[in-house]
């Protein structure tokens, strides 16, 4: 009798220890992955495929955007994905509404002349832009840009069977109505 104890005793224990190697094991296999995969992505320069990142590592790597989400009352610990886009607006044809011309009699020193003062409201899609035009010089008091980026995460298709499907960021500006340049698409784990 004491001896089947003492063999079942010893097998729970072996096997309680195999049980603990094989997951060890298997969640330092789960980091290699992530590790690999977000190397691949930074090698092939796939800034739109989504990298998983810890915490830590998100603190570490992304400091600016780290800081600039405490600024905002938002902890690293509380975030769960970013995505950052570049947004570039260029445009060279914009029709320009002259509202008023005023002629302005000046003086100066014992010599008066008259300037042409007129203000002007230059609006676009996306852009509106106030100044005046004094004598020979543009003043541009304001400029607004207003514009609606919509940003969407979704699986990419499986290009083979076996290999796992990633997560792409795409970030649509309805002003230029095309898209944007995606610089990070991150994911931020415990």
């Amino acid at each position: 009798m004491k001896k089947y104890l003492i063999v079942g005793t010893a097998f729970l224990v072996v096997f309680g220890l195999l049980v603990l190697f094989f997951s060890l094991w298997k969640k330092e296999r789960t980091e290699r992955k992530r590790i690999q995969t977000n190397f691949d992505i930074e090698l092939k320069n796939e800034l739109d495929r989504q990298q998983t990142l810890t915490t830590k590592e998100f603190k570490t790597y992304f400091s600016d955007i780290a800081d600039t989400l405490k600024n905002y009352g938002i902890k690293p610990n509380q975030v769960e994905n970013v995505v950052s886009v570049r947004y570039v607006y260029k445009d060279t044809l914009i029709p320009v509404r002259v509202l008023n011309f005023v002629d302005t009699l000046i003086e100066y020193f014992d010599t008066s002349f008259v300037v042409t003062f007129s203000d002007f409201e230059v609006e676009s899609k996306c852009n509106v832009v106030k100044g005046y035009i004094w004598a020979d010089t543009l003043v541009i008091n304001s400029i607004e840009t207003t514009d609606k980026l919509l940003i969407s995460l979704y699986k990419e298709k499986r290009k083979c069977l076996f290999k796992k499907r990633g997560i792409r960021a795409i970030a649509i500006s309805e002003c230029k109505g095309d898209t944007l340049d995606v610089l990070r698409n991150l994911r931020v784990g415990k």
